[in-house]
């Protein structure tokens, strides 16, 4: 059987769990799927006490230092700095990004040529890496231009505006939100996309832009969610699916 789990902090509201259980039941596999809270401090502590797991999936706050347990590392990881995705081989563990993958995934039949980004994390450099496989810049907007350089080498297409720019990204064709919540001060809030929407948030609901958007041009942190977890499940059963069969699936189960 399968022993796989996803790592982070907050994690009781992850969905992740109630997705891949359903995956490994659609294609007859026997899997646990868990969720653990666990913060950077013990990370190393408890990838050591759960060396015999096959697969983890990792969010926030681990996907920097998920890359320092690895032994090898995807060109996405590489590309990004982020590491969501860790599976054991041969008592070493392997390290991807599949939110590059599920940004891809969610990208098709779009158009790109305008795109705006908030954020500059690992979130934010998936996507750009994803739009960079398709050909395609965007610009990005940001409060702390130390992470400049990391932006660029995701996508060396991509311009870089100052915060105070911000309103500029609501008049994009697509709109990705790379932010937490937390991020949503009073000002950014009252932004009104006329564009589509794609966010990477879910909980709480309505997020901000979830609250402003029309649902016919908003994509919920759900579909990445989702579209991330169709490539996860890939990886740790070792398995070729039908992507967009299954996404329809699992999605209307959260």
């Amino acid at each position: 059987m399968l022993k796989l789990a996803v790592l982070g902090s907050p994690i009781n509201h992850s969905l992740s769990p109630q997705i891949h259980s359903e995956a490994y039941r659609l294609l007859g596999i026997e899997a646990s799927y868990e969720r653990f809270q666990v913060e950077e401090e013990s990370f190393s502590t408890f990838m050591k006490s759960h060396a015999d797991w096959n697969g983890f999936s990792l969010t926030m706050p681990l996907k920097s230092v998920g890359v320092e347990v690895c032994k090898s590392l995807s060109d996405s990881v590489m590309a990004t700095g982020a590491v969501n995705t860790l599976i054991a081989r041969d008592s070493s563990w392997f390290g991807y990004n599949t939110d590059v993958l599920g940004f891809e995934f969610l990208l098709q039949n779009r158009d790109l040529r305008s795109v705006s980004v908030l954020g500059a994390g690992g979130t934010a450099k998936a996507a750009l890496f994803a739009l960079g496989l398709k050909g395609f810049g965007a610009t990005v907007y940001r409060r702390n231009p130390q992470r400049d350089s990391l932006l660029m080498k995701s996508n060396p297409k991509v311009e870089i505006r100052p915060w105070d720019e911000v309103e500029e990204a609501f008049s994009s064709k697509l709109l990705i939100n790379a932010l937490p919540n937390s991020a949503f001060d009073s000002e950014l809030k009252m932004y009104r996309a006329k564009g589509d929407v794609m966010d990477s948030l879910y909980h709480p609901w309505p997020t901000p832009l979830g609250l402003t958007t029309d649902t016919q041009r908003y994509s919920s942190g759900k579909d990445l969610l989702v579209a991330q977890a169709l490539f996860q499940i890939e990886l740790f059963a070792n398995v070729t699916i039908e992507k967009e069969e299954f996404f329809s699936q699992l999605r209307s189960k959260i």
